[in-house]
């Protein structure tokens, strides 16, 4: 009897702890809680409907752990009075608050564990803009760390694209981070070239939407805190109607926005975003096709002649072209003179349209 007592309380115990390993831990609860508190912080800071630039909010999961993450993105300044209200809520809740300085202001992290419940930007106050503008992409990060670091120095904001599911894709996406650089997913899409390898993470116009979601989701966690999506390659596919408004459903779904390399003239990536109410900017000029300095100095030449008459002109170049920050960092005294600033994808999209953290 006294043997049956203590095999049934072993099996209690081992289905407690069973349950506990393997059971729903839903933190929505908490999550709500903070951003019911974070509102009430910022209506105190005298933040209304106006002051905010952008919103938010997704389900979030880790394991067994289930949660909400929300992010909005503020035009109020982070004073000692905010950083004293956040602190409190901080007490109160029981969680953490990560501060950190980015290029558009101060970002906040409300977190518990690794449970981050709510990103909060307090924009910097915008200074008064110059006519025209014109942004940058680098594309092709991801395989060398140092390659980078070049461009970072240049103190001009640029648009960085990271390819997925490379060996330094993770790496590369913390490096852009702790610097406060603007950076997307560079998503390998099918080429017209058969013989071309777009990558292991690229989406086929052969594969399912089943498919190219696993795909999808697979490459964006590779770069954390990517705010969009830019295409590698693709030129067959993003001439592809139904494949695109897959894919750019995805992008709109997870909170991202999309910039179209147009590395074709019959790109549909505009059209079918427009159907699904998304902004997408396009790409212009391709800097270093060839990679010659001359070369590239003379595409550099048409992006400025371009960026005086247009409001916003958009380049793209690559990170292993080694002639291309020197160049960059030559012209950009010219740029200055013409009354022409440099802007990030992230500052644009900003503007209007939703931002992923």
């Amino acid at each position: 009897m006294i043997k049956r007592i203590f095999i049934v309380g072993l099996l209690i115990v081992a289905a407690y702890l069973a349950y506990k390993q393997f059971a729903v831990r839903d933190y929505s609860s908490d999550a709500v809680a903070v951003a019911n508190s974070v509102n009430e912080i910022l209506l105190a800071l005298g933040a209304t409907d106006a002051d905010i630039a952008g919103q938010y909010r997704r389900q979030m999961s880790n394991g067994n752990a289930r949660w909400i993450e929300f992010n909005k993105r503020a035009r109020v300044s982070f004073d000692e009075k905010a950083a004293a209200a956040l602190d409190d809520m901080a007490a109160r809740l029981g969680c953490d608050v990560v501060k950190s300085k980015t290029s558009e202001g101060d970002e906040i992290r409300v977190k518990s564990s690794d449970r981050i419940y709510y990103y909060l930007i307090f924009l910097k106050k915008p200074a008064a803009r110059r006519a025209n503008r014109v942004a940058i992409v680098i594309d092709d990060l991801g395989y060398n760390l140092k390659d980078v670091e070049e461009f970072l120095a240049l103190g001009a904001p640029m648009t960085y694209a990271v390819l997925p599911r490379e060996h330094n894709s993770r790496s590369t996406a913390e490096l852009l981070s702790g610097r406060g650089a603007a950076y997307m997913v560079h998503f390998p899409l099918e080429p017209d070239d058969p013989l071309v390898n777009p990558g292991r993470a690229a989406a086929l116009t052969s594969m399912g939407d089943k498919e190219i979601a696993g795909r999808f989701a697979a490459a964006i966690k590779t770069v954390p805190g990517a705010f969009g999506v830019s295409n590698h390659m693709g030129s067959k596919f993003t001439r592809t109607k139904d494949k695109m408004r897959t894919f750019l459903s995805l992008v709109q779904e997870n909170g991202l926005i999309y910039f179209d390399s147009r590395t074709t003239e019959k790109s549909v990536a505009s059209s079918v975003a427009a159907e699904l109410g998304m902004r997408v900017f396009v790409n212009q000029i391709f800097l270093d096709n060839d990679g010659s300095r001359e070369a590239i100095d003379k595409q550099l030449a048409l992006v400025l002649k371009k960026s005086k008459k247009q409001p916003l002109t958009f380049a793209i170049g690559h990170v292993h072209k080694k002639n291309l920050p020197r160049a960059i960092k030559d012209f950009i005294p010219r740029f200055e003179e013409a009354g022409v600033e440099f802007v990030s994808l992230k500052e644009l999209y900003g503007d209007t349209g939703p931002i992923k953290r």
